[in-house]
């Protein structure tokens, strides 16, 4: 296992709000089972004659996954145990005093188990383009990515269909994600342009917005008067210039991330989140934080 010391955000009689610090420790689990999934998926390919370099295709997929490991975290473990009285999680809690709101809690068990379902559906679609051009070749591509559900239930908190969610962390899946690229090559040059981005999202599906008559806010159904997070577009450039030395081929190349130097949006992850002052105010895993950024190298053939 792992430890480490993390916060929590605990409700508290009244509806006010305490951040405790606390001791987290992370576990293995002897009763595990293996996952098993159910998939399939369907697709085609278009070739016209009329117009010789291009192709394109579109595939379906569907995955349904059951007895899914993984962790619920340790707010979630918190909320339900305060909030919902849940005392099959109340158990991973060690509180200072007796259990409840109104003792700080000291650490928390995190221990894998077999979730209930992880259920995925989406469709990619791709076209590509290659042809002549001033003597050399180009070719032009474009990707594109549409999560139609990533819904995720552990039989335990309320499901949660992460397909176009823009916050969190790694499971954050935008509901569009593209990728376009045009290549040209041309004697020992390579020119590479890409497009790269995804389409806007919410904190959480299960969110509800609204600014005036509202609905009481609960675990499974929160509050919120911003649900928008606006997507993000950027754009990368690569020259490859090809050489000689010996016996060897060699590649000298010169890569921008970000060339347009795009700023990250900006997220705001509450009280519960991640919020080290250190850290940009964004979701990390899909926003990027660094701008724009070279890289110059040499590879090597022999």
């Amino acid at each position: 296992g792992t430890a480490r010391t993390n916060t929590v955000n605990v409700l508290q009689p009244g509806g006010s709000q305490r951040t405790d610090q606390f001791f987290e420790q992370t576990t293995g689990n002897t009763t595990l089972q293996p996952e098993t999934a159910l998939t399939w998926g369907i697709g085609g390919v278009f070739t016209p004659g009329f117009l010789p370099g291009f192709a394109a295709s579109v595939d379906y997929f569907d995955i349904d996954l059951s007895g899914a490991i993984a962790t619920i975290t340790a707010q979630t473990i918190t909320s339900l145990c305060i909030e919902q009285n849940r005392q099959d999680l109340c158990q991973f809690i060690t509180f200072n005093g007796t259990p409840g709101a109104a003792s700080p809690i000291t650490s928390i068990k995190l221990v894998p188990f077999n979730f209930a379902s992880v259920k995925v559906r989406g469709i990619d679609l791709e076209a590509s383009y290659r042809f002549d051009l001033g003597g050399g070749k180009a070719t032009l591509r474009a990707l594109a990515s549409h999560y139609i559900d990533n819904i995720i239930d552990n039989g335990i908190d309320v499901a949660r269909d992460l397909a176009g969610q823009n916050a969190g962390g790694g499971d954050a899946t935008p509901s569009w994600n593209y990728r376009l690229t045009a290549n040209y090559e041309i004697d020992s040059w390579t020119f590479n342009l890409v497009g790269r981005g995804f389409s806007g999202g919410v904190y959480d599906n299960n969110f509800i917005e609204c600014t005036t008559g509202c609905p009481a806010s609960t675990p499974q159904a929160r509050t919120i008067n911003n649900n928008q997070i606006a997507g993000q577009w950027y754009v990368d450039a690569s020259i490859t210039k090809k050489v000689k030395l010996g016996g060897s081929k060699v590649d000298l190349f010169l890569y921008v991330r970000n060339l347009l130097n795009s700023d990250p949006v900006l997220v705001g992850n509450g009280p519960t989140g991640n919020n080290t002052p250190a850290y940009p105010m964004t979701n990390r895993s899909l926003y990027d934080v660094l701008g724009r950024v070279y890289r110059m190298g040499v590879r090597f053939e022999y």
